[in-house]
């Protein structure tokens, strides 16, 4: 890799295209030249600020141009950014900012008051700056920081080594981490994302999931294939299709539940979709029925990616070829595929010796991209990080051919009467009703079992489907060991800000007051 931070590769990105458009938003267009410019000048702006190498930043910002000058310029000269996603309340905003050391906070007018007043309290300073063009509360806005600046490259001398983001995990299964990301495992990520995903030169890439996710790290990857990225702040099934249409959108990134919604779109067949070359899907597993008709609907553009924010974005990919050669294999539907180029895959049993075929261990994995550690958690990381293997605490085998199957997260695996119940597999088969939509599985406390499988589904109205239908059905194809006890049938499964479903949320009040999580 010629280059050794993430400043450089933006700059040679930027000045291919000078004049060519790269980020569309909500108000405005701005060229390869002018984002050089206005992400110049806001480094500059910082560091009159007072931000030195190594202070961590803070972006709650919505989808826009000023999140990725922001990104850039606080990159360019040696800062951490700390991303933030727009679905975060202020208490973990509060607690991403305390635990960070946070010194400045960048973000969106609207949660500039909420801001102000959760730093009331704070035990130290922190510069709070205004994304927006209006001013609020006499908060100082970027767009005068730039203009007031100067726009010559910042001379900042930087080691890959260097941090250049600390990225907190969602908290599914437990406190929320500080993933500590290098100038060298970013670019290795991103060199691979050009890679795995195939980017052409000039692509239209539509992003509605949020750029503090996994989505942020498209935008580089993009830059240096000359490309467009056009950016919603939120999604909408019916704006996605417009957008797709109109600007003839070719790549985008969707979680699942995007996904259902487009499906079910009641006017999708109005919309011309087909300029769609890749729909890269991932954060949740997708049921293969809606796979099926996911496939039939965009035709082969779908690209499965699997992997954790420790080695974001890139551990296993389930390509295009593989979802068409699964058609006479529906299996491989439930595959997230093999391993990347760049990554090393094992499945282990508990004493870290690797797994034959067919064999359900733990996936560790290891590569250029992975994180450096968790911030200030120095057990933490050792116990994720041995003998230089990052242990996913995912459960998963192997088929024949190298393509991996995931079991369950360690912790989300229920114990029920002794044996071992694997809710992605409960989960498989919920998917196989057609009146069923969603589906999460839990174990709840059970005098007699210890732990009791318990099914949560969304289902299509009209069905008129029952609890005691849907219990025959997984009878008929589940070890009765697997069956769920009851199944509950409501409107909505919550999800965490990053778009998977919160099994935390689900299990904390079968489990309140009880002292751990297991029976």
């Amino acid at each position: 890799m010629l280059e050794t931070t993430v400043g450089q590769l933006f700059d040679k990105a930027v000045r291919q295209h000078p004049d060519r458009i790269a980020v569309k938003d909500q108000l405005r267009n701005i060229t390869y030249a002018e984002l050089e410019k206005e992400v110049n000048g806001f480094a500059n702006a910082l560091i009159r600020l007072g931000i030195r190498q190594g202070d961590r930043v803070a972006l709650w910002i919505y989808n826009s141009i000023e999140y990725i000058v922001a990104d850039f310029a606080i990159a360019k000269i040696g800062g951490v950014r700390v991303p933030l996603n727009q679905f975060l309340s202020t208490h973990e905003v509060q607690y991403r900012l305390l635990d960070s050391g946070a010194k400045a906070i960048i973000c969106s007018p609207e949660w500039i008051s909420p801001v102000q007043t959760l730093l009331q309290n704070f035990p130290y300073d922190v510069l709070v700056i205004n994304a927006g063009k209006e001013p609020v509360n006499g908060v100082v806005t970027m767009q005068q920081l730039i203009e007031n600046s100067d726009f010559e490259n910042p001379a900042v001398s930087i080691g890959q080594e260097d941090l250049v983001a600390i990225m907190y995990t969602g908290g599914t299964t437990g406190r929320s981490k500080g993933v500590m990301h290098t100038h060298k495992s970013t670019i290795a990520l991103m060199y691979s994302e050009i890679v795995e995903f195939e980017l052409e030169r000039g692509g239209v890439m539509l992003h509605v999931a949020p750029l503090p996710h996994a989505a942020g790290f498209l935008i580089l990857p993009g830059l240096l294939r000359g490309g467009t990225h056009i950016l919603h702040q939120g999604f909408s099934p019916r704006a996605f299709c417009e957008t797709v249409e109109r600007e003839q959108v070719n790549f985008t990134f969707l979680v699942p539940t995007m996904i259902y919604h487009i499906l079910d779109l009641p006017e999708r067949k109005q919309y011309d979709l087909s300029s769609l070359k890749t729909i890269v899907y991932g954060a949740a597993p997708m049921a293969p029925a809606r796979i099926k008709q996911a496939l039939e609907v965009f035709g082969p553009v779908l690209v499965q990616i699997y992997s954790q924010m420790e080695v974001a974005n890139q551990t296993a990919i389930l390509t295009k070829d593989d979802h068409l050669s699964a058609q006479g294999e529906e299996k491989r539907l439930a595959s997230c595929g093999r391993e990347i180029i760049l990554s090393q895959v094992r499945i282990v049993n508990a004493a870290g010796e690797d797994l034959g075929p067919g064999e359900v261990g733990e996936l560790v994995t290891r590569g250029p991209h992975m994180m450096k550690g968790y911030w200030q958690l120095e057990e933490e990381t050792a116990k994720t990080m041995q003998n230089g293997w990052l242990h996913t605490g995912d459960m998963a085998y192997r088929d024949e051919h190298g393509y991996i199957y995931m079991v369950d997260r360690k912790k989300d695996m229920i114990i029920s009467g002794g044996f071992n119940v694997y809710t992605t597999t409960v989960e498989s088969v919920l998917f196989q009703h057609p009146a069923v939509k969603q589906a999460a599985v839990i174990g709840v406390p059970d005098e007699k079992w210890g732990e009791a499988v318990k099914a949560v589904v969304v289902v299509h109205p009209e069905t008129g489907i029952s609890e005691g239908e849907l219990i025959a059905f997984c009878k008929s194809r589940l070890s009765s060991y697997e069956v769920p006890k009851s199944i509950d049938i409501v409107d909505s499964i919550p999800v965490t800000a990053y778009g998977k479903v919160d099994k935390k949320a689900l299990r904390a009040p079968y489990w309140l007051g009880l002292v751990r999580q297991v029976n």
